[in-house]
């Protein structure tokens, strides 16, 4: 039997928390508020009830069954890829901490927000991809960023959609790609080296 691969532990615990979700909601379809507020990125209760565990778990929590799904397809393209071009440590880190910044900044979204979803930290893995790729095979940086540009437009333009986590997880997984990516490069140079 084959290993699990870090993206298939992400879908995992996506799903497992979707369908518990559901189960408490007796609705598999749509995720309640009520229920979202305690698990989601409610901005109210990180304001009034300290919650700041939601800055994290909102990550893995989806707020209807099209959101897990499109959420599901992105990741599997784009997580597949991005293990094969960085260390599970370094995917993880790009990961967590593009969702992380980007949920934390979509307090700016004011009082009465509700957000969830990995589509930020996901966003931050195909910026990180975009750069990868453009050092690796030696295509112009600009052009990766433009496809990214465009893919982050299409997607904002959607209803309902949180702008700043996309946006900032697009950011930061470019900014921890590139010093990531260059870090193991060095590393692989100097073993090569040696």
């Amino acid at each position: 039997m084959r290993k699990l691969k870090l993206t298939e532990y992400i879908l995992i615990i996506n799903f497992v928390v979707y369908i518990i979700l559901s189960i408490l909601c007796f609705n598999p379809l749509i995720i309640s508020n009520d229920v979202l507020i305690w698990v989601a990125q409610s901005n109210y209760m990180i304001y009034y009830h300290f919650l700041y565990y939601e800055f994290f778990t909102a990550i893995f929590v989806h707020l209807n069954l099209a959101h897990i799904l499109s959420n599901s397809l992105f990741l599997l393209i784009f997580g597949y890829r991005c293990e094969e071009l960085f260390s599970k440590r370094d995917y993880s880190i790009i990961y967590i901490v593009s969702g992380l910044i980007g949920n934390i900044l979509s307090l700016f979204l004011g009082l009465y927000s509700i957000s969830g979803g990995s589509s930020g930290a996901i966003l931050g893995i195909f910026s990180a991809i975009l750069y990868a790729l453009s050092v690796k095979e030696k295509r112009a940086f600009k052009s990766f960023i433009f496809i990214g540009l465009l893919f982050l437009i299409f997607i904002g333009a959607q209803y309902g959609v949180n702008p700043i986590s996309h946006w900032i997880g697009f950011i930061v997984g470019l900014i921890l790609g590139r010093y990531l990516f260059k870090k193991s490069e060095t590393n692989r140079n100097k073993k090569n080296y040696f």
